[in-house]
């Protein structure tokens, strides 16, 4: 009895797929989203799509790409009637937001206060126990020990007569004699208690904290506030900013002046992270799709190698419009490195560093396919590819040495900085992409 010969899978559901995510990332690419009618009928139209295909039967393939084509839909409906909705409520928003703003700081300061009435307590009570006569060693040990090593903290003991005899973390950089204390860049809050002395002296014992009296790169976060500043009160308001009194104490107060952002920076940043959110899963689905893809076709055939690559690429080109808010490392935008030798591609360090490692991954598959190629042929693919990103090799660094404001090099083996090791990654895997190319397997 004869079997019956084995049926090669249906490429066709693979292929619909395959092109309904090329067409998301395609469209994502030519319609930004926004908050008009056109982003809500495409998005809505996205979204009636994914759900026919989730109702495909037998294709598991189509019901995927359904799911996050659905996903997307959503996404883009959603942030793009959020974005309306702010733009008409902007002026409320933003006046409920300042207020919770202002609250959340006010508060904030306000239990740094009791942390300080507490540890203050302890400091007089373990100076207290010292005896009547302390030495400068033992007032150092119980300063240490009673801010805990705590980032922003730092303990004083002052003798009226002899001026600074024990301190701890922090440096003062003001008298001390009122609550709210201020240099050119930070506020400081100043509890301080009395203890008299034998022989007349008096000890004057200090507890602070230090807080930047300008806050911009913490609201990065923020899409209401873009910058926070603290002020004894007789500092000229910013155009545009807004002023309130956050404590009040008998020797000073303490004001802080918020600048909101304005509707057309609100609506941004809001499509901007819808944005962000719709490449995320384009970026995924086109990683589950590779793998699905994958099972359905033949191993080592042109057809596999073809779509692994192609799936590569739509996952770089997805997150192409990735980016983040809060960037202290500076890896996202084009402050430390951006040019436009490979367009989108080389934006910033973070797009550079994707770039390589795709170019790295596509790398990693095509060698072994060519390889079980002909001889003559392979050599032939080989050194065109090798020429080609050689010279692009040698571009890449000449443009990363002229424009980049940080060395990809490190001085020593470690990389000093995020920021370094990113634009270091993306040399090395462009260098393994030559090196891979050099292999007889």
């Amino acid at each position: 009895m004869t079997e019956a010969p084995l049926r090669s899978p249906d490429p066709r559901p693979g292929r619909m797929a395959t092109a309904l995510l090329l067409c998301a990332v395609l469209a994502r690419f030519a319609w930004p989203l926004t908050a008009s009618h056109w982003t809500l009928t495409v998005g809505g139209a996205v979204l009636l799509i994914g759900i026919f295909c989730l109702a495909v039967p037998r294709a598991p393939l189509i019901r995927m790409a359904g799911l996050f084509f659905a996903l997307v839909g959503l996404v883009d409906v959603s942030t793009s009637m959020l974005a309306r909705w702010e733009k008409q409520s902007f002026i409320h928003r933003s006046e409920e937001h300042l207020e919770k703003v202002v609250d959340n700081t006010r508060g904030e300061i306000a239990a740094m206060e009791r942390v300080l009435d507490a540890d203050l307590d302890r400091t007089v009570a373990a100076v207290s126990r010292a005896g009547p006569a302390p030495s400068r060693a033992v007032l150092f040990r119980i300063m240490r020990h009673s801010i805990h090593s705590a980032f922003g903290r730092g303990a004083l003991v002052q003798s009226v007569h002899e001026g600074d005899l024990a301190w701890w973390g922090e440096e003062l950089h003001g008298s001390g004699l009122k609550e709210f204390e201020f240099d050119v860049t930070d506020l400081y809050v100043v509890r301080s208690r009395t203890m008299q002395r034998p022989g007349g002296d008096a000890w004057i014992i200090r507890q602070f904290a230090r807080f930047p009296n300008f806050r911009s790169d913490a609201l990065q976060d923020d899409d209401w506030i873009s910058t926070l500043r603290f002020h004894g009160g007789p500092l000229r308001l910013r155009s545009g900013s807004r002023r309130f009194l956050l404590l009040k104490r008998a020797d000073s107060a303490l004001w802080a002046d918020l600048a909101p952002r304005s509707a057309a920076e609100v609506e941004r940043r809001t499509l901007t992270d819808g944005a962000d959110l719709s490449a995320f899963l384009l970026a995924l689905a086109a990683a589950i799709m590779l793998a699905l893809v994958r099972r359905e076709l033949r191993a080592a055939s042109t057809g596999r190698l073809l779509s692994d690559i192609g799936f590569i690429l739509l996952v770089r080109a997805a997150l192409v419009s990735f980016t983040v808010d809060s960037d202290p490392e500076r890896i996202f935008g084009f402050d430390i490195y951006g040019s436009r030798i490979l367009g989108v591609f080389s934006k910033s360090p973070i797009d550079l560093l994707l770039t390589a490692i795709t170019l790295f991954s596509c790398g990693i598959l095509l060698v072994p396919f060519l390889a079980r190629q002909s001889a003559r042929a392979s050599l032939l693919v080989r050194g065109v590819l090798l020429a080609a990103i050689s010279y692009g090799y040698v571009r890449v660094v000449e443009n990363l040495a002229s424009n980049s404001r940080v060395s990809a090099i490190p001085d020593h083996i470690v990389p000093s900085s995020i920021a370094q090791a990113v634009l270091l990654g993306s040399l090395l895997f462009l260098a393994f992409v030559i090196v891979q190319l050099t292999f007889n397997r």
